[in-house]
């Protein structure tokens, strides 16, 4: 029997985007939207931009930009809207997602956390009418749209990704290159050694967001005692009597991890977040675009 076979199966390998997380997404999408509307409206009414068209008029709300009301609409109402505009040229957005078999660790699953990040990631740039390209990482398969058309089939190729196979440095290198043109990049991973990635030069223009999720237990490990540790990618398992200073060791390990990849990614301008996989996909994606 092949080493493969005897592989233990992995605990979350697959994703699922039902029809309320499709919702979520599209509402979190809607926002974010918004909120990028209040500021280019700013801009649009005295601020300094790269050019923006008019979209469509809203209800003002406490806190918006003075500047962005349309007084010509409010004397004629007594309504008051702001204008909301768009970039008259399209962005690019590529989106990478890790789909190593490291990813279906869990629960919660870090490649269903990936998954529902990066769908709405992309309805978000489906709203800016961005040309999007996601990427699967261990595949090399890949999805392009620039159309609101096409949100169906974008669930459904991130529904048909599965944690297998092994993030190979290489390859992510040679992705990171391949976004030259695009004005945004998401990197969807548990990051693990991809400082190594970095080596190379990355093409300048792109501002690169890298999101890192690790499930609960690889955070916390746990009780003290007897374990089986697997590892999801070589298949390797390890038995241990953990105590406290192997979970000290762990924590030592994973904060110079940490510190390693934040060394890497700051002279880059690389916004890094990392968070659990117990998270819902808004507080990630809320604490990323932040950075």
């Amino acid at each position: 029997m092949p080493p493969s076979a005897r592989r233990p199966p992995l605990p979350c390998p697959t994703v699922r985007l039902d029809a309320g997380l499709r919702t979520r997404a599209q509402r979190f999408a809607a926002r974010l939207s918004a909120a990028r509307g209040r500021r280019e409206g700013a801009a649009r009414a005295g601020l300094s931009t790269g050019g923006v068209e008019f979209d469509h008029y809203r209800p003002y709300r406490p806190g918006d930009d003075l500047r962005a009301l349309d007084w010509d609409v409010y004397a004629r109402s007594d309504q008051p809207v702001v204008r909301v505009v768009r970039p008259e040229a399209g962005e690019r957005w590529t989106i990478l997602v890790d789909t190593s078999a490291s990813m279906g660790v869990g629960p919660p699953g870090k490649l269903q956390r990936a998954a529902e990040c990066a769908l709405a990631l992309a309805f978000s740039g489906l709203r800016e009418e961005a040309e999007l390209e996601l990427v699967d990482l261990c595949t090399r398969e890949r999805f392009r749209c620039a159309r609101r058309a096409h949100a169906a089939a974008l669930a459904g190729w991130l529904e048909a990704r599965v944690a297998r196979g092994t993030l190979n440095v290489a390859g992510l290198r040679t992705e990171l290159a391949a976004a030259r043109g695009s004005q945004r990049g998401f990197l969807l991973s548990d990051l693990g050694d991809t400082a190594e990635a970095l080596d190379g030069a990355l093409p300048r223009g792109v501002r690169w967001t890298w999101i890192g999720i690790l499930a609960p237990l690889e955070i916390e490990p746990g009780e003290l005692g007897a374990v089986r540790w697997l590892d999801a990618e070589s298949g390797e398992e390890l038995a241990l009597e953990v105590d406290r200073e192997a979970l000290g060791a762990y924590a030592r390990a994973l904060e110079e991890s940490r510190e390693r990849l934040a060394r890497a990614t700051a002279p880059r301008g690389i916004a890094l977040v990392r968070g659990s996989s117990a998270l819902e996909f808004e507080h990630l994606l809320a604490r990323a675009l932040r950075a």
